[in-house]
């Protein structure tokens, strides 16, 4: 899947109109002028506190991916609903209901963007591929498969999972054995917040926006109950 990925608020400006090309990960040129955080020596203890090795070098928020179907067997068409979302008059915005749908009702997804409203915070453990020890990678949305479009140092390669969710982001530890870290190279210290407004039409003319947040770490879920979205079931 292509997807052209505009940033809001001037990132543009700063970097330019970036855009994924077949699914190719771009390799990183560029050199930090700031030393990555030092990562604490007893990697392989009990807990290991992880909160301090965030690097706050993310872009500015919201990130909005354009034309975007967020997980494997994704697609747009003839949805239905058994649940009653809430239908929004403007993408981005929950100020205005421009009506609700009824479980049984049908209609035609038109497109989708992903809004990240925060983006999840990945604490790289191991050298692996482009990220070296310490590095700090964020998630933006998730393409399918196990594979992620990430903000590193400015550039936005497209990545196979590496990192692990089992963190607890309320005490800030995580805690492990001996032969956790020959399986993972990183850890998700911060969950993202992840919004897929799409663009719906109805038979009688009227549209709006509907509003799926995904409630998982791994992939995409939403809460809503709608058929038709995903073509593998």
């Amino acid at each position: 899947m292509k997807a052209t990925i505009i940033f809001v608020i001037c990132i543009a400006v700063t970097f330019g109109c970036m855009k994924r090309s077949d699914h190719k990960t771009p390799e990183d040129t560029t050199d930090s002028k700031k030393a990555p955080p030092t990562l604490a020596p007893a990697m392989k203890t009990d807990s290991v506190v992880l909160s301090s090795l965030v690097e706050h070098t993310g872009p500015p928020l919201p990130v909005i991916q354009y034309n975007i179907c967020p997980f494997e067997g994704c697609q747009y068409g003839r949805w239905k609903t058994q649940s009653p979302p809430r239908i929004f008059a403007r993408e981005g915005d929950t100020s205005e209901i421009a009506f609700t749908l009824s479980p049984g009702d049908s209609f035609t997804a038109l497109t989708g963007n992903i809004h990240m409203e925060r983006l999840g915070t990945v604490v790289v453990t191991r050298d692996t591929g482009q990220f070296k020890r310490g590095d700090t990678v964020y998630t933006l949305s998730y393409t399918g498969e196990g594979w992620y479009d990430v903000w590193y140092k400015g550039q936005v390669p497209w990545i196979e999972k590496f990192w692990s969710t089992d963190f607890d982001e309320r005490t800030q530890e995580f805690n492990i054995d001996d032969t956790f870290w020959n399986d993972v190279a990183g850890v998700l210290v911060h969950r993202a917040l992840m919004i897929w407004w799409v663009r719906v039409h109805l038979s009688n003319g009227k549209e709006g926006w509907l509003r799926l947040v995904n409630t998982t770490d791994n992939g995409f879920r939403t809460e809503e109950n709608i058929d038709g979205m995903d073509m593998l079931g």
